[in-house]
Protein backbone atom coordinates (compact mmCIF):
# COMPACT_ATOMS: atom_id res chain seq x y z
CA UNK A 1 0.00 0.00 0.00
CA UNK A 2 2.89 2.51 1.27
CA UNK A 3 4.59 1.65 -2.20
CA UNK A 4 1.54 2.50 -4.38
CA UNK A 5 0.63 5.56 -2.29
CA UNK A 6 4.43 7.33 -3.13
CA UNK A 7 3.98 5.99 -6.70
CA UNK A 8 1.07 7.70 -7.10
CA UNK A 9 0.98 11.18 -5.40
CA UNK A 10 -1.75 11.70 -8.82
CA UNK A 11 -4.16 9.75 -6.59
CA UNK A 12 -5.49 12.26 -4.42
CA UNK A 13 -4.39 16.24 -4.40
CA UNK A 14 -5.72 19.19 -2.41
CA UNK A 15 -8.38 18.46 0.44
CA UNK A 16 -11.54 16.18 1.12
CA UNK A 17 -13.42 15.72 3.53
CA UNK A 18 -13.44 11.90 5.49
CA UNK A 19 -16.49 10.06 4.11
CA UNK A 20 -17.48 9.06 8.05
CA UNK A 21 -17.20 12.52 9.59
CA UNK A 22 -17.39 15.30 6.98
CA UNK A 23 -17.01 17.68 8.94
CA UNK A 24 -12.80 16.97 9.22
CA UNK A 25 -11.31 17.72 5.99
CA UNK A 26 -8.13 15.87 5.38
CA UNK A 27 -5.43 17.01 3.24
CA UNK A 28 -2.72 13.83 2.28
CA UNK A 29 -1.65 10.21 3.84
CA UNK A 30 0.61 10.05 6.46
CA UNK A 31 2.34 7.32 3.99
CA UNK A 32 4.50 5.23 6.25
CA UNK A 33 1.77 4.71 8.31
CA UNK A 34 -0.38 3.25 6.41
CA UNK A 35 -0.88 -0.55 5.54
CA UNK A 36 -2.93 -3.42 4.89
CA UNK A 37 -3.02 -5.32 8.09
CA UNK A 38 -3.03 -8.90 8.91
CA UNK A 39 -6.28 -10.21 10.01
CA UNK A 40 -9.05 -12.39 8.28
CA UNK A 41 -10.70 -9.58 6.11
CA UNK A 42 -7.54 -7.88 5.16
CA UNK A 43 -8.72 -4.41 6.22
CA UNK A 44 -6.32 -1.26 5.68
CA UNK A 45 -5.14 1.32 7.78
CA UNK A 46 -4.86 4.44 6.51
CA UNK A 47 -3.39 7.22 8.10
CA UNK A 48 -4.47 11.32 7.28
CA UNK A 49 -3.27 14.19 7.44
CA UNK A 50 -5.92 16.97 8.52
CA UNK A 51 -6.24 20.58 7.11
CA UNK A 52 -5.83 21.72 10.77
CA UNK A 53 -2.89 19.87 11.11
CA UNK A 54 -4.33 16.92 13.02
CA UNK A 55 -3.86 13.33 12.06
CA UNK A 56 -6.70 10.89 11.57
CA UNK A 57 -6.46 6.82 11.51
CA UNK A 58 -9.20 4.90 9.92
CA UNK A 59 -9.93 1.33 9.60
CA UNK A 60 -11.79 0.50 6.45
CA UNK A 61 -12.62 -3.37 5.65
CA UNK A 62 -14.32 -5.59 3.30
CA UNK A 63 -18.48 -4.91 4.11
CA UNK A 64 -18.34 -1.75 5.59
CA UNK A 65 -20.43 0.53 4.85
CA UNK A 66 -19.34 3.75 3.53
CA UNK A 67 -22.35 5.92 3.36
Amino acid sequence: LQEILKARPDLFSGTSPLTIENRYIFSGFNIPKCKVMSSAKRPIFLSLFGESGGRFDIIFKHGDDLR
